[in-house]
């Protein structure tokens, strides 16, 4: 049993995330384009000229072709690794999602964040070095 990740397993765990990512940013970019002063509540979202203005944002309908294909992707990961062993791998989105943002300005983290993204961090790499597990 090897007792790392191989290229090609990192390398598809690695597009599902940053697609993943991806279509947040998307997604977020259609959703403050389409309502600017955001939904007032869920029922408000259900209505039809609300679903047709963020169906007719193009981010939105993008954003969720890009989930589309990121969970074709995760299909693929999870066909190769236990569910505990694969999940661990998702919570490098938080990591990319706090390093982007403030590489953008768009947040200050404070020492605990980095402390704590730390941490993230270094329990995806000790997962990522544990023997591969089928299904």
């Amino acid at each position: 049993m090897r007792t790392s990740l191989t290229a090609f397993d990192g390398g598809l765990i690695a597009a599902s995330v940053l697609i993943a990512v991806a279509g947040q940013y998307m997604l977020k970019w259609g959703m403050a384009r389409a309502v600017p002063e955001g939904a007032q509540s869920v029922g408000q979202m259900l209505t039809g000229s609300y679903l047709v203005k963020l169906l007719t944002t193009w981010q939105v309908p993008f954003a969720l072709a890009l989930y589309a294909l990121g969970a074709f992707l995760w299909m693929a990961v999870l066909s190769r690794f236990n569910v505990s062993v694969a999940l661990p791998f998702l919570a490098t989105s938080y990591i990319i999602v706090l390093l982007v943002d403030w590489a953008l300005g768009r947040v200050q983290p404070q020492w605990y964040t980095w402390v704590g993204t730390l941490l993230v961090a270094v329990g995806v790499v000790l997962v990522s070095m544990a023997p591969r597990q089928l299904p």
